[in-house]
């Protein structure tokens, strides 16, 4: 009889990264990544999975469905600054309650106190069982000394892991003849306990800067790491200088990356802009707000190019560019402690072995969530209602989209989150009292999202979604808000227009909406799409809960409206009782966390709408 090997469970390794806009962050997981595939080389590569966490999300939940959890590096043993040791200690304690192996890659080291109740509940958690071992990008004597305890966690020392970008981005970039000046946001020094070096002082040193580089014949680009704090400086310095050049805001790491390797060197206070800058044999000078650098400094080999406060002038900064322009960049210091860097997370990797610890769901996740304002990107990017997020979010497995649809001041259909601050500050404008009004459509169509992402009228949106939208089991819902009542009959009569000259299916939409006299004057138009309602909490905080809902969902079902849409503030699991009792299905906007999205689809809700995970990412989590 002919004997047929089980298939083995795969190996889900969960990445712990920083996830923002400072794409030297990204760098950091992006190599880890990277090694990561490296040591598994051995493996077949359906037999592992790497799944994204996003410390700063704090979404423990995850951990029980994974085999291992690898912090990407950066740094996390902190306890001052970011509350870091907050998000660490959690992730700790989850592992350790589902015996889930834990291992520490290059991350940095940033202090220690005995009489730190932070710092000693960050040391407790560091002691766990499950944390197997730990390489350091830096202060390995504090680790040693002060950290760790139990004589059997691996501990060593490394560098890292962004050394290794040269492997992980190699795209072909020309070089240029410019010097880049990497600045960084105004209180960055002081916030580190650097006194003098506050905004007049940056000012006035990168302005001199630039000056004595332009008296040695050389050019300058501003440029940063990308985050909004950072570049609101970078644009004052630009405007204090009184010319030159700024590098646009890079939109992902690729963009940092090919702006960093395209100099022929840089002044930077962004570490990572100058551990890149190593890796691509660019001389970086880096301008020392905090030890980290000082430590880098000394493992590359060029302390001298890492400036202290006690000496960071403009003259001393430059001749040490002068002199590292002229000695180059050589990477022989690092070529031990970079394979040390690979070597550590290899033998952990190695190590790890499937635990079954969950039993896996059998829920379909394409079925269930809802890309909310058409989806979000990278968890940093969200209610855009952008061309860019629906084509990420249909690459991901989502089957459902919802889109914000609402008129401009001159009464054009645009797609947009609402006339609010939170909308006028992803699109770098200043809310006034006029704002609640909208924007005129010439002006809002000109506008960028974050600086980068279009905004997009309605009849762009079915332009782009028409495709997606040819499979029946695809859904558009249309959330029109909440429009003055004397504008809302003519709002109904263009959007119908626009879905009938685009030819799209009446199948495949959904209109949202918040009023029964909106249901009543829809339904008046005789378009035959499904309608979704929405159930808000009572405006009087007295009045009863139940009764308030009782009501809607009555006259719901004398509308024959099946689809129920709520804020995640007012789901409950009673209300899912009562709309389960009434046949109804709910549909919860909008979570940003796992537990919350496998939890409430576990209690019967119908969808789920997202910004950050993905079907496609929690399919891969929970099969």
């Amino acid at each position: 009889m002919k004997m047929f090997k089980s298939k083995k469970p795969r190996i889900k390794i969960l990445l712990v990264q920083i996830a923002n806009r400072n794409y030297g962050d990204t760098a950091i997981s992006d190599n880890a990544r990277f090694l990561i595939n490296k040591g598994l080389r051995f493996r077949n590569k359906d037999s592992f999975e790497i799944l994204d966490y996003n410390i700063l999300l704090s979404d423990t939940e995850q951990i029980k469905y994974v085999d291992a959890v690898v912090f990407a590096g950066g740094g996390v043993i902190k306890y001052k600054n970011e509350e870091f040791d907050k998000y660490t200690i959690e992730i700790i304690e989850e592992a350790e309650k589902y015996s889930v192996p834990v291992f520490f890659n290059a991350v940095g080291v940033e202090g220690f106190d005995g009489q730190d109740e932070r710092c000693l509940a960050l040391k407790q958690a560091l002691n766990y069982s499950c944390v197997k071992s730990i390489s350091i990008r830096d202060d390995m004597d504090t680790m040693q000394n002060g950290y760790i305890e139990r004589p059997d966690i691996r501990v060593k020392s490394v560098v890292d892991p962004a050394v290794w970008s040269d492997k992980v981005y190699t795209d072909d970039t020309p070089k240029t003849e410019y010097i880049g000046l990497g600045v960084a946001r105004e209180k960055l020094f002081s916030d580190y306990g650097i006194q003098g070096v506050d905004r007049e002082y940056l000012l006035e040193f990168w302005k001199e800067v630039a000056n004595k580089l332009e008296a040695e014949g050389l050019k300058w680009k501003i440029f940063t790491n990308g985050l909004n704090s950072d570049e609101a400086f970078a644009n004052e310095v630009l405007e204090y200088i009184g010319h030159g050049e700024k590098v646009a805001q890079p939109q992902n790491v690729g963009e940092l990356v090919k702006t960093i390797k395209s100099f022929k060197g840089i002044i930077a206070c962004r570490m990572h802009t100058n551990i890149v800058a190593y890796s691509f044999r660019v001389p970086s000078i880096g301008l020392v707000w905090n030890d980290k650098l000082t430590f880098w400094g000394e493992k590359s080999g060029y302390p001298e190019r890492y400036i202290t406060y006690e000496n960071l002038t403009p003259e001393n900064t430059v001749e040490a560019l002068k002199t590292a322009l002229k000695k180059g960049c050589s990477r022989v210091k690092t070529t031990m402690l970079k394979r040390k860097t690979y070597r550590e997370l290899k033998r952990f990797v190695k190590s790890v072995t499937p635990l079954n610890a969950m039993k896996k769901s059998s829920v379909n996740y394409k079925n269930r969530m809802l890309a909310t304002a058409l989806g979000g990107m990278d968890f940093k990017y969200n209610n855009t209602n952008c061309l860019e997020a629906l084509s990420v979010s249909a690459k991901s497995g989502y089957r459902f989209f919802e889109t914000d649809v609402r008129l401009t001041k001159d009464g054009k259909l645009v797609c947009v989150n609402g006339w609010h601050k939170d909308t006028f500050k992803k699109l770098g404008l200043e809310y006034t009292d006029e704002s609640k009004l909208g924007l005129e459509y010439d002006e809002f169509i000109e506008q960028k999202y974050y600086g980068f992402f279009d905004t997009v009228d309605f009849d762009s949106l079915l332009d782009a979604i028409k495709p997606v939208l040819k499979d029946k089991t695809y859904k558009l819902i249309i959330d029109v808000g909440l429009p003055k009542k004397e504008l809302i009959g003519q709002m109904f009569d263009d959007m119908i227009n626009a879905l009938k000259e685009h030819e799209v299916d009446h199948d495949n939409i959904v209109i949202r909406l918040q009023r029964q006299a909106d249901v009543k004057l829809f339904k008046s138009k005789e378009y035959p799409a499904e309608i979704a309602y929405f159930i808000a909490l009572p405006k009087n905080p007295e009045q009863d809960l139940n009764e308030h809902f009782k009501k809607t969902i009555a006259f719901c079902k004398a509308e024959k409206i099946e689809l129920i849409t709520l804020a995640n503030a007012t789901y409950s699991d009673e209300l899912q009782k009562m709309l389960d009792k009434a046949k109804l299905k709910s549909v919860v906007m909008t979570y940003t966390k796992t537990e919350d999205i496998i939890g409430a689809i576990e209690s019967g809700v119908y969808l789920v709408g997202s910004h950050y995970y993905t079907p496609e990412y929690l399919n891969r989590l929970t099969r």
